[in-house]
C-alpha cells in the first residue's frame, strides 16, 4: 500500500508509532491504532522523525514548505508553534478536505470552531493526538488531606457534577487548610496548605476555566485581544489576591524545574496539600505512588452559569497537512481514521 509520511517530535515518537507494546496499556492503543488504520485503509505510516528544539522542530516543517519539498504529508505540530505556521501558509484548510469531519466527537469542537481564520481550519487537535491527552490541564484533590480537614471530596465532585464547582467554592475549601509554625513564611517542606500552584504555566488554564478570553473572533471573521475586558481584570486581581500574602495557598511564578518542581510535587503526594494544579500524564509519571488516595478535578468555573473549560497545555501536538502534499484525499482519509481509530483505543485506554 501507499506510504503516508507523518512527521512527528523524535522525543514524543511513542505517541503514534509503537513497534512493540510491551504490554503497557497505552503503548497497546497506540499500537493498535496503528495496525488497524494501516489495514483498513491499506497504507503504511512512514515516520519522519525530526530532532530539535521546538521553536527549531517547527522551523524545519516550515522551510520545507517554503522550499516545495514533497516530503511530508500529515504533520505533528506543536499548537503554540503551529499557529506561527499557519501565517507563513503551510497548512491545508482540514475543513476543505474530501474524507475529515470536524463536526465528529473525536476532534476537539471548542478548537475546530475558535481556530478559524476566515472559516479555514488549517490544524486540529483530538483522539487522533495523544499528546493532547496527556497534556489536559486539570487539578488534584488529596482525599486524606481532606478527610483530615473534615472535608468531604464527594460533596466537592456532586458539586462537578451539579455544575456548581466554583473559584468562590474551590478558595473556601483551600482556606480552611493550613498547618505550619509561621503562616508568613509557608516551607512546603513541612507545611501544609490548601492549595499549590505547581508550575507558572497552570495559571493560564485556571484563568481560562474561569471564561478569560484573550482573542475573541470578530465580525471580519479575524480576531481581536480581548483580554483587558472588565471580567479579565476580575479574574486576575482574584488570582493575585488568592496567591500574594496567602499562606493558604502558594503559587509558582517562575520557572518551576528540578528542585524546586520537585518540592511541589512532593508536597502533595506527601499528603501536605489539599489541591494541587497538574496535567494529566502526572497522574501515572509523578503522582502514580499515592494510588486512590486523590481526585481528579476539573478547574473551577467563575460562576455557576458559566461552563467548564478545560485546555491542554500549549505544547501539546496538533495535527495537519501539510500544503505539498501530494495525495490530500489519501492524508484526510489517515488523519480522520487516526482520530476516530484513537477514540476506540487510545483515549479510553489513557483514561
Amino acid at each position: 500500500g501507499a506510504e503516508i509520511r507523518i512527521t512527528y517530535p523524535e522525543s514524543l515518537s511513542t505517541d503514534l508509532f509503537v513497534d512493540d507494546p510491551s504490554g503497557d496499556v497505552v503503548s497497546e492503543a497506540v499500537y493498535r491504532v496503528q495496525m488497524t488504520v494501516e489495514e483498513r485503509l491499506g497504507v503504511t505510516y512512514a515516520p519522519v522523525l525530526l530532532s530539535g528544539t521546538r521553536g527549531e522542530y517547527s522551523n524545519q516543517i516550515r522551510t520545507a514548505f517554503q522550499s516545495n519539498s514533497d516530503v511530508y504529508d500529515i504533520i505533528g505540530d506543536m499548537i503554540n508553534f503551529a499557529t506561527q505556521n499557519v501565517t507563513f501558509g503551510v497548512y491545508t484548510d482540514l475543513a476543505a478536505t474530501k474524507y475529515i469531519d470536524l463536526s465528529k466527537p473525536y476532534w476537539n469542537q471548542q478548537m475546530a470552531n475558535g481556530f478559524q481564520v476566515n472559516g479555514r481550519v488549517y490544524a486540529c487537535s483530538g483522539d487522533a493526538n495523544v499528546s493532547y491527552l496527556r497534556q489536559i490541564q486539570m487539578m488534584l484533590c488529596h482525599t486524606k488531606v481532606a478527610s483530615d480537614y473534615k472535608i468531604d471530596t464527594a460533596e466537592i465532585q456532586q458539586a462537578v457534577l451539579d455544575g456548581k464547582w466554583t473559584a468562590e467554592m474551590m478558595k473556601g475549601y483551600a482556606m480552611s487548610v493550613f498547618s505550619g509554625a509561621d503562616p508568613t513564611s509557608v516551607n512546603l517542606d513541612t507545611d501544609t496548605v490548601g492549595l499549590v500552584c505547581a508550575e507558572r504555566d497552570h495559571v493560564t488554564p485556571m484563568a481560562t476555566a474561569m471564561n478569560v478570553m484573550y482573542y475573541s473572533p470578530n465580525d471580519s471573521g479575524s480576531y481581536e485581544l480581548t483580554f483587558g475586558n472588565a471580567h479579565a481584570v476580575d479574574v486576575v486581581q482574584w488570582l493575585v489576591s488568592l496567591f500574594n500574602g496567602n499562606e493558604h495557598c502558594v503559587g509558582t511564578f517562575t520557572a518551576a524545574t528540578g528542585e524546586s518542581l520537585n518540592r511541589n510535587h512532593l508536597a502533595f503526594s506527601s499528603g501536605r496539600a489539599l489541591f494541587i494544579t497538574a496535567c494529566f500524564d502526572e497522574t501515572a509519571s509523578v503522582y502514580e505512588n499515592i494510588g486512590g488516595d486523590y481526585i481528579v478535578l476539573p478547574y473551577p468555573k467563575w460562576s455557576e452559569e458559566d461552563a467548564y473549560a478545560t485546555l491542554s497545555r500549549g505544547t501539546h501536538i496538533t495535527s495537519g497537512i501539510i500544503r505539498t502534499c501530494t495525495d490530500t484525499d489519501l492524508a484526510s482519509a489517515v488523519l480522520e481514521a487516526m482520530a476516530s481509530t484513537g477514540s476506540t483505543y487510545t483515549t479510553p485506554a489513557y483514561f
